[in-house]
């Protein structure tokens, strides 16, 4: 059996969360277009405001420092990850329509989004600027990873198609296809 040792309520639905890579604060995407950071020791609650519709996407900077945030109006968003206030650090619209998936890469350099434009797009992690447009997937894509210790990276759409991509010539590598299959055992 197990028991709970912390339960935290928000008053709107939860898209998505993380845990930072200190393992001090928890944050979740929120359907009223905020970000809710809780400091795990004492369930201290912090919204972060910035979005305009649901945020459907979090990532961390390998040292925590800096939290990012996507959401369905197709903003990114960086924040300050532990300022008492947290105010965004930079923003700009990264996929045309929903923002659906982010990663932030090993080195902390490059942030990948993807979404309804159905394309990957990567993004200086320091200066939000547009770095490379990854191009191929047929349908909506909705997640995205890094590689561990790699320039490469993995993004899926929604027909089951994942592509691993190399990030500093934009050339995919493969493709994968995953099929829907029913056992009949």
């Amino acid at each position: 059996a197990t028991n709970p040792s912390h339960a935290w309520a928000h008053t709107a639905r939860l898209r998505c969360c993380r845990v930072d890579p200190t393992g001090r604060l928890v944050v979740a995407g929120a359907t009223d277009h905020t970000v809710q950071r809780w400091e795990i020791a004492t369930g201290t609650r912090v919204p972060l405001l910035g979005h305009t519709n649901w945020v459907s996407a979090l990532g961390f900077s390998p040292a925590g420092a800096t939290l990012y945030s996507g959401s369905y109006d197709g903003r990114l968003i960086a924040w300050e990850t532990a300022a008492a206030n947290p105010q965004p650090l930079r923003a700009h619209t990264a996929p045309a329509g929903w923002l659906r998936g982010l990663a932030v890469s090993g080195d902390g350099q490059t942030i990948a989004t993807v979404g309804n434009d159905r394309l990957v797009k990567l993004w200086s992690a320091t200066t939000g600027e547009s770095l490379r447009t990854l191009e191929g997937h047929p349908q909506q894509v909705f997640c995205v990873q890094w590689v561990p210790g790699t320039r490469e990276l993995v993004s899926g759409d929604c027909l089951g198609n994942i592509q691993h991509w190399s990030a500093d010539d934009g050339k995919l590598l493969r493709q994968f296809e995953v099929r829907d299959t029913v056992s009949l055992i």
